[in-house]
């Protein structure tokens, strides 16, 4: 368990290094047109690559988000868990509201670390980050990852499919391409077991 704490700290320091480089270029930027925010993939340096892979690898997402929200909206970051089709557990991880209204291409992540039987998760943000674990069934021993490579443009009330791990006991099984990132497949949504990284943009009433 102490490794997973460390590499815990490791993603931690990586977004709020990404966060204090950027919000310094950044900082007096205003925008006056409608609120937006775009997500957009992160670009990690070799150095962060190697830290992530030295710290024991595992399952991430890094993406950074650019925009403005409006008064009393907030961000929610989660990891939904998903056992023969059902949705079993859900990590969330959401910004007050008021408390971050301007992103200025900040480093966000998700991520799962599989060990024997149970999986650690983690969504992490340069204020902090939410942790928890959930387990495995048995049976499963085959596993497929999809993440984000696109800039997605988030719309209010709509959820954002950033990534998901599949797992299987079958010999072979197929995940279809997922070409609109604000519906889940449903080889995901039925799967035997399913780990999904989404992202949603709400007002104060939805947080």
């Amino acid at each position: 368990m102490k490794w997973w704490m460390t590499l815990i700290g490791a993603m931690f320091l990586l977004t709020a290094c990404t966060y204090e480089g950027s919000g310094e270029t950044k900082q007096e930027e205003k925008g006056d047109s409608a609120s937006s925010v775009t997500i957009k993939p992160a670009e990690l340096s070799q150095r962060e690559k190697s830290i992530i892979t030295q710290m024991g690898g595992g399952y991430h997402t890094f993406y950074t988000v650019e925009g403005e929200l409006n008064e009393g909206e907030g961000l929610i970051s989660s990891i939904v868990t998903f056992k023969e089709g059902k949705q079993k557990r859900e990590l969330v991880s959401a910004s007050e509201p008021g408390q971050q209204k301007s992103y200025h291409h900040e480093l966000h992540s998700f991520g799962l670390q599989m060990e024997k039987d149970t999986v650690n998760l983690m969504v992490g943000s340069p204020n902090g980050n939410a942790k928890g674990s959930t387990t495995v069934p048995e049976q499963i021993d085959r596993f497929h990852f999809e993440h984000l490579d696109e800039n997605m443009t988030v719309t209010k009330g709509e959820p954002i499919y950033l990534s998901y791990l599949v797992g299987t006991s079958q010999h072979t099984f197929s995940v279809e391409a997922n070409e609109d990132l604000t519906t889940l497949p449903k080889s995901v949504a039925n799967a035997e077991y399913a780990v999904v990284f989404k992202v949603e943009w709400k007002d104060g009433t939805g947080l």
